[in-house]
């Protein structure tokens, strides 16, 4: 499986593209002040549990990432 990677100048390692793309849609949708942020946000938590068992991030990196966006 090829995962693309990208980095997220907040943090100090990369994560996958899915990953990143929905951290995106989630803090555009607070900036906007969208009524589905339950979505975004559940889209993330998604994206970040994926990540960890996918191998792409750590336990610890998936905590990190869960106390910065959730």
């Amino acid at each position: 499986m090829n995962i693309k990677m990208k980095i997220d100048s907040s943090l100090s390692f990369k994560i996958p593209e899915y990953l990143y793309d929905d951290i995106v849609r989630l803090q555009k949708g607070i900036e906007d002040n969208v009524n589905y942020l339950d979505c975004l946000y559940d889209e993330v938590q998604g994206s970040i549990n994926l990540a960890y068992y996918d191998h792409c991030i750590s336990w610890e990196q998936a905590e990190e990432l869960r106390k910065k966006y959730l």
